[in-house]
């Protein structure tokens, strides 16, 4: 048979070049896809720290406004009664505080793993020292599911 001139043989070879021509694209478009879809994971990792390091920038503020607070969640000083407005503040800062590990501990998984382990130590060490923060999570259990689940993972 006769196409264009062309024998079977012939047909065939250029059937050939044509199907590896287009293997070859299809290669490059497939890494083309995986280069975006790691740029894109990048970026998404990029957002995750961007907004993770500025809520806990809020929180850091907060000890800059008040640095006599600061003892409550470092030094492992005992809270002052909650009638008064200091223990109000240092257990309102607690929950700010918790609101926002467990933000992070929501989001740590898109981290790489160094960047996890560190949350995952900051989140041990502000629990181990603050008697206010262990109070606030033991008082409200329920609340910051993932806190509390690292908080467990952590005293093991």
């Amino acid at each position: 048979m006769n196409f264009a001139g062309l024998s079977l043989a012939e047909t065939a070879e250029i059937a050939q070049v044509v199907a590896g021509s287009a293997s070859i694209l299809a290669l490059g478009g497939l890494f083309f896809v995986w280069k975006q879809v790691r740029l894109q994971q990048d970026n998404s990792r990029v957002e995750v720290i961007t907004g993770l390091t500025t809520l806990i920038t809020e929180v850091d503020r907060v000890f800059i406004e008040h640095p006599e607070t600061w003892k409550y969640f470092n030094n492992g000083a005992q809270p002052p009664p909650k009638s008064e407005t200091e223990g109000e503040r240092v257990r309102a800062i607690a929950m700010t505080m918790a609101n926002v590990l467990d933000h992070i501990v929501e989001h740590v998984e898109r981290l790489k793993s160094e960047t996890q382990e560190s949350w995952q130590r900051y989140i041990a060490e502000a629990y181990e020292t603050s008697p206010v923060f262990q109070e606030v999570l033991t008082e409200h259990d329920s609340w910051w599911p993932g806190l509390q689940r690292q908080v467990r993972i952590n005293r093991r």
